[in-house]
């Protein structure tokens, strides 16, 4: 259901180039009325499976790396160098990035 007082006006674009504005805004109503349990479980979701593809890449990048090491130069890309030199004392430029 749209509410009125939510309609795009003149010269708004979609989020995504592929989704038209009734579609997103569908969407949006929808997500308006979870519960926010509910947002946060998606969220956090969603994170957990960045996580999970940025490590299979990382695994393609280093096959022979032990799993703590993978996670070194997951934080190291997710969080930047000083903090994994903070974190860890691994620094992704001396040990290859």
């Amino acid at each position: 259901m749209v509410r009125p007082d939510a309609t795009p006006g003149a010269g708004y674009r979609t989020q995504s180039p592929d989704t038209d504005a009734a579609t997103e805004q569908y969407l949006f109503d929808r997500l308006r009325v979870l519960p926010p349990w509910r947002k946060a479980e998606m969220i956090r979701a969603a994170a957990r499976s960045a996580y999970e593809l940025a490590l299979a890449g990382l695994r393609m990048r280093y096959p022979d790396a032990p799993a703590s090491e993978l996670r070194k130069r997951w934080a190291a890309l997710s969080l930047g160098r000083e903090l994994a030199i903070a974190l860890f004392d691994w620094d992704p430029e001396r040990e290859g990035w």
